[in-house]
């Protein structure tokens, strides 16, 4: 077992087209979920990489195009490939993504030689496709380290269990036929492509509490009839009805944390090697004086996924 945090993040910074600099929620709440941890007496690997030498494009390149990864590196073109991502581009992409896709790929490696259950506290980049980098994940690290183990990976069934309340469209990209992906989402943008559900790819769309735990519960028992070797657990906390971003209508705390159970309960009873990577999760900023106990919240949402997944798997 394994907690991994990729390091350079807490330097990535926003860029508003109003002239604001600033860090996204999807960046600030890592670190403090990574503090949060390391408080409760978790042992955390931080995963670096040496930001004086060179930062090999291998890697990248397993999933991504070559135009992406050239675009990544020397911000040409720039605001069709990387800018898509609401992160403007700068410098410190680069370390901060390979250090993101290093750990990912580290944990599955883990997984392949034996261990039960891994945690990477990132996002595992569920908008971005090899060529463009949609929502706020300006790499694919699920799709990289999946395609970078593929030999080892050829005999494995494997499942992507995309929990976070916007459509994971660069996960529909991730074409192993050994490889099933379950979408459930309730919020889209439009410009965002996305390949259509085939036999290995299944998006479903809802809004209200009823119709996510009608389709949660289709997707598990799926799941386990499928008998997969291994699930990778993208965990959105965006479906709360009261979060900034997301909301699944009626979704409240006590689902959440029903929700994380009821994952990592089947993966334990049937032998399932779970990897989990963390997805949206956006606070309210309407009253200055919460913004503390929002952020609080928050992460306190997400720190409740990875200790579930620690307790219960075994």
């Amino acid at each position: 077992m394994g907690i991994y945090f990729p390091t350079e993040i807490d330097r990535v910074l926003h860029h508003s087209r109003r002239g604001e600099i600033y860090q996204l929620d999807s960046l600030w709440k890592l670190t403090l979920i990574y503090e949060k941890l390391k408080s409760l007496g978790h042992k955390i690997e931080d995963v670096s990489h040496d930001i004086t030498q060179k930062i090999p494009k291998d890697l990248f390149l397993k999933f991504h195009t070559s135009d992406f990864v050239n675009s990544l590196y020397t911000g040409k073109d720039r605001e069709f490939h990387i800018e898509s991502s609401g992160v403007f581009w700068q410098p410190i992409l680069i370390p901060a993504m390979y250090n993101r896709v290093v750990a990912v790929n580290k944990a599955l490696e883990n997984l392949i030689n034996g261990e039960k259950v891994e945690i990477v506290i990132a996002d595992g980049g569920h908008h971005t496709t090899p060529n463009n980098a949609y929502g706020f994940g300006p790499i694919n690290p699920v799709g990289t380290a999946l395609y970078n183990h593929k030999e080892a990976l050829k005999d494995k069934k494997i499942v992507i269990l995309d929990l976070d309340v916007h459509l994971g469209n660069g996960y529909s990209f991730i074409e192993m036929p050994n490889v099933k992906i379950y979408d459930i989402w309730g919020k889209k943008i439009e410009k965002w492509e996305i390949l259509e559900s085939n036999e290995n790819y299944q998006n479903y769309y809802v809004t209200d509490l009823k119709t996510w735990n009608e389709k949660f519960a289709q997707v598990l028992k799926e799941i386990e009839n499928y008998k997969p070797d291994f699930l990778i657990y993208y965990a959105g906390v965006d479906v709360l009805e009261s979060d900034r971003m997301g909301g699944i209508t009626g979704f409240t705390e006590a689902d959440l944390l029903k929700r994380e159970i009821k994952v990592f309960e089947m993966c334990h009873q049937n032998h399932i090697k779970t990897l989990v990577t963390l997805g949206g999760g956006y606070i309210n900023y309407h009253n200055p004086n919460e913004i503390q106990i929002e952020r609080e919240k928050i992460v306190s949402y997400h720190v409740q996924t990875i200790t579930k997944a620690l307790e219960i798997i075994k």
